[in-house]
């Protein structure tokens, strides 16, 4: 099936499924959907679609990102992880590792938000000119970045159901709604064919949230927690149906980017794990990538989270700001972390090794001849400690199972 081929077919599959192209609110006896009793706001269209109204000339960057774990037989502990990105931002030049991308079209809308007088939804059309990341850890070395190309964007949707395609050689093709999403790649004569269904109805819900700082200044983010994953996986002497699980977030940064922490980890029963801590202070003036720097000293924290969704005793624990603490130590070029959560009586631990790295740098001017450099990691990551003590239900490793996870460090800044 060719590149252009493939949104159609998706279409007519899709068709069939669901003709109102609707985002169906997902039903759920967990926490979230007790913590209020109004009405579902209706997320059909933000897989798709994105905020254009505020963005900030330099600033306002949106991308489509997911990371897949892929089961490894040879290595268990050690899951095959592949992430992709469809990103673009609202500049006309930035530095993405050594390729120096020059925008050459704003995004561009065609069509009408919402649904017509007969309750269907329109059909929506967007373009632009971005690019697509990918790094991939083959379960003994990491390809990063695996690729790396500028591109001419179609997106395309009818309330959930769309696709995001680069116009490029190669396929990173994103299609489908929220009861079956696939990516395929194709590059050269490697193929990864993806396909991410409904785990539980904690993990799979699409959940959208947005916050502003001052102004337009602010961020939005649409992600799902979890799926699962089936497909297959042609790549060098690998080839192979594979099974595992996925997440996903769109998001929408429209401020400064500074220096931020974050994780997310699956269990195999459906647990899940994440944190998230931005800061500001000495590590915006890092100008390498190395692991370690004199800069690397106290910053303000402008957020902390850290949540465990325990899938056994149904129940989700959260703590923020002061309860939350993340320390870490590099070892062998790699950061160890330990994150710490207490809250009336509920004490969470974790620590967590990485055993690769994944490294993008982000380098753009601003006020016309400084420069701004972000260096963004990612780490697929090894569970190694874990415990839950005064919830519930008390709650170790062995309790979790098989555990997989990707984390986060960014140093610099980006204006």
């Amino acid at each position: 099936m060719t590149d252009e081929e493939a949104p159609k077919a998706e279409e007519k599959e899709e068709a069939a499924k669901d003709k109102d192209g609707q985002a169906e609110p997902l039903k759920s006896k967990t926490p979230d959907a007790e913590a209020s009793k109004e009405p579902e706001r209706d997320l059909s269209e933000l897989m798709w679609d994105i905020n254009t109204d505020e963005k900030i000339k330099n600033m306002t960057w949106w991308w489509w990102w997911w990371i897949f774990f892929v089961k490894n037989p040879k290595n268990p502990s050690r899951p095959r992880q592949l992430m992709i990105l469809w990103s673009t931002k609202n500049c006309d030049r930035i530095m993405v590792n050594d390729y120096d991308w020059h925008r050459n079209q704003d995004v561009v809308k065609h069509g009408t938000p919402g649904k017509n007088e007969d309750g269907k939804f329109h059909k929506r059309k967007m373009t632009f000119d971005g690019m697509i990341g990918v790094w991939w850890y083959d379960g003994d070395k990491m390809h990063e970045p695996y690729a790396l190309e500028r591109s001419d964007f179609s997106v395309e949707w009818k309330g959930a159901k769309g696709y995001v395609r680069p116009h490029t050689d190669n396929v990173y093709l994103f299609t489908g709604d929220p009861k079956e999403y696939k990516v395929l790649i194709k590059k050269d004569d490697d193929v990864f064919d993806f396909r991410m269904g409904h785990w539980t109805d904690f993990i799979s819900k699409h959940r959208y949230s947005e916050d502003h700082y001052l102004g337009k200044m602010g961020y939005n983010i649409y992600k799902v927690y979890g799926t699962t994953l089936k497909g297959h996986i042609k790549f060098g002497k690998l080839d192979e149906n594979i099974d595992g699980t996925a997440y996903f977030q769109k998001v929408m940064v429209n401020a400064p980017a500074v220096p931020w922490y974050w994780g997310v980890f699956h269990s195999e029963d459906g647990s899940y794990i994440d944190w998230f801590n931005p800061h500001f202070g000495c590590p915006i003036w890092r100008k390498t990538d190395a692991p370690t720097s004199f800069w690397d000293k106290a910053s303000l924290n402008l957020s902390k989270k850290l949540q465990f969704y325990d899938q056994g005793s149904d129940t989700r624990y959260e703590f923020r700001k002061k309860e939350v603490s993340i320390r870490k130590e590099v070892v062998d070029g790699l950061p160890t972390f330990w994150v710490e959560g207490r809250k009336d009586g509920v004490e969470l631990r974790i620590k967590v090794r990485p055993y690769a790295r994944a490294y993008w740098r982000f380098e753009q001017k601003y006020l016309g001849v400084f420069k701004s450099i972000l260096y963004y990691n990612e780490y697929p990551t090894e569970l190694v400690e874990f415990e839950l003590k005064g919830g519930k239900r008390d709650v170790t490793l062995k309790d979790l199972g098989y555990v997989v996870g990707n984390i986060e460090h960014s140093w610099g800044w980006l204006v």
